[in-house]
């Protein structure tokens, strides 16, 4: 997978939720993470959300695909919420 994501966004994001983009990289490598549809972030664009686990825990990335898939723009990363967890660990069977 090729990644790309803004650099001004990125450190904006480390800084307000001490996630990096380059972490959020990893989330995208769990064969148990679970991709929701963002509907209600862009009507210029289809955004989706990974609940997924990487080397800093759970995390709940943003993100949209460019070149039919190719390439995935990350928009956001976070630590998941209580709600995301569970619904992360009820899925990965856990």
């Amino acid at each position: 997978m090729k990644f790309e994501w803004d650099d001004l966004k990125a450190r904006r994001n480390a800084a307000k939720h001490g996630v990096s983009f380059k972490i959020a990289t990893y989330a995208f490598d769990d064969p148990h993470g679970i991709v929701i549809d963002d509907n209600e972030h862009s009507l210029y664009e289809i955004r989706q959300l990974l609940v997924a686990d990487s080397i800093q825990g759970i995390l709940t990335v943003s993100f949209t695909t460019r070149s039919q898939g190719q390439i995935i723009r990350i928009i956001n990363a976070r630590q998941a919420t209580h709600n995301e967890r569970r619904v992360y660990n009820e899925n990965k069977g856990g």
